[in-house]
């Protein structure tokens, strides 16, 4: 296998066509229309609406039809409410429905109430018949030995969805003549420039270290995707017209919601810069793999502007900047990341500079000092003996997640350096500790009264951690 060639067997192996098949054998949604007159029928279910009729006569009413009839009944002892009667496999199923501007189902959310029809159909079907099949579907994943059908990395430019429509096509070409059971595939056609998971790249690297390159968790949510989609963990179609899986918001990796939770244990999301909507207001950690850093560089650039400029500006970091000069620097970031320009030519004011720093602290989803330590951090307050305190301080410091580490550590230095001058810019450690509290840190309970009692105890720490930086993080 050479180049960006693929064996075509390999490649049917790989994404498996069985429930894409059976997608495609879904009745199609048939309307039983009222052609009698209803009084107050709802507009957004129009004339498959047939009133305040029977279960009964709802279920004859959709029989007399082919399969995928189907009609709303309004409930004759709870009017307002509303029941989607279709047919399937010669049995009538009745379905409670509602409307908010969108139809919903459970927790699913159509456009249109075709659509959501079209989709009741389609998982029924592929459900009923392909549970044998999707139970064991995330039994042999394609995930971690997708390397052994691509030896060329350099060939896997694209991702999975790329090549969904290709195989879509191949399918529909050749539905006539295929015949899939459940544990056959298909052979499809040599696809190009695919796109390897960054995961399965580092993992053809002999000197890659997973635990180190990726040390992050995926952040799922439940997505609807536009055209056909195979699963990145299984291989399989992912079936349905809505919600029809996850996606990782940091990486675009996507997989069944119950192939998701193959990944609960799994830590190896690699975030891509495309992914990033903001800068502000993003993951810390998301942003530092992203741009393979491990200090954000909104942070770094920060404080290597004021230290490029004087540590001895008094009030530095107390004094606040104008509001619409820190906006500026943080549009500056978010248009520009990396390479903003935030120099005196641009910013006279320092406090510009400082307050968009301390801005974007405060605008971390998880701040630097992360919810897994707080409560161990303000634990240490209370310890009397000042070498246990700070050795306590060290061992929590040391297991926090390794880019708020290399964050906290760098704004500490930083700090330190500027507690330095204190005589001149009358920010002491004490004065930056009331400063950076809040920012550095904050309580993972909404109990907005326990965070105001715990608002000395943050002052504190950070005090602590400026004071004392060289024993807390010597080696």
């Amino acid at each position: 296998m050479a180049g960006s060639t693929v064996d075509n067997n390999n490649l049917g192996n790989l994404f498996d066509p069985y429930l894409y098949k059976l997608e495609q054998q879904a009745p199609k949604p048939h309307r039983i229309v009222c052609k009698d007159y209803v009084q107050s029928v709802p507009e957004h279910y129009g004339n498959v609406c047939h009133g305040p009729i029977s279960r009964e006569e709802g279920n004859s009413l959709v029989t007399s039809g082919p399969e995928g009839s189907y009609l709303i009944r309004e409930s004759q002892r709870q009017p307002g409410t509303y029941t989607l009667v279709f047919l399937l496999d010669g049995s009538v199923k009745n379905y409670r429905i509602y409307y908010n501007g969108t139809h919903f189902i459970d927790t699913k959310e159509y456009d249109t109430l075709e659509d959501l029809v079209a989709d009741g159909l389609i998982t029924l079907y592929v459900e009923s018949r392909g549970r044998e099949h999707i139970e064991a579907m995330s039994a042999q994943p394609i995930y971690d030995d997708v390397n052994k059908i691509y030896s060329n990395p350099a060939a896997l430019e694209s991702t999975l969805s790329t090549i969904s429509s290709s195989i879509a096509d191949t399918l529909d070409a050749h539905s006539n003549n295929l015949t899939i059971t459940s544990n056959q595939s298909s052979a499809f056609p040599v696809v190009e420039n695919l796109n390897l998971h960054p995961l399965l790249q580092a993992e053809m690297t002999a000197a890659s270290d997973l635990s180190t390159i990726a040390p992050k968790a995926h952040n799922f949510k439940v997505t609807t995707f536009k055209g056909p989609h195979w699963c990145q963990w299984c291989g399989n179609y992912m079936w349905g017209l809505v919600s029809q899986g996850v996606k990782c918001q940091d990486c675009g990796l996507y997989v069944h919601k119950l192939c998701s939770k193959k990944f609960e244990d799994r830590h190896d999301c690699i975030p891509t810069k495309k992914r990033i909507k903001q800068i502000f207001g993003c993951d810390l950690t998301v942003l530092c793999m992203a741009y393979s850093s491990n200090v954000p560089f909104v942070v770094s650039k920060c404080i290597d502007e004021v230290r490029s400029r004087d540590l001895k500006t008094e009030g530095l970091y107390r004094i606040s900047g104008f509001s619409d000069d820190i906006e500026l620097v943080r549009e500056n970031f978010e248009r520009n990341g990396p390479d903003a320009r935030i120099d005196c030519t641009f910013f006279a004011d320092i406090n510009s500079v400082t307050g968009a720093l301390k801005l974007y602290l405060r605008s971390l989803p998880v701040p630097v000092i992360d919810f897994n330590t707080y409560h161990s951090m303000i634990e240490t307050t209370a310890i009397t003996d000042k070498k246990l305190c700070l050795k306590a301080i060290k061992d929590t410091v040391q297991s926090m997640n390794s880019c708020h580490q290399a964050t906290l550590q760098f704004i500490l230095k930083h700090l330190h350096d500027v507690s330095k001058e204190e005589n001149v810019n009358k920010m002491g450690a004490d004065n930056l500790g009331t400063v950076f509290g809040p920012t550095l840190m904050r309580s993972p309970e909404s109990d907005q009264r326990q965070s105001l009692i715990e608002l000395p105890l943050q002052k504190t720490l950070i005090t602590t951690l400026i004071s004392n930086y060289n024993q807390i993080f010597t080696k």
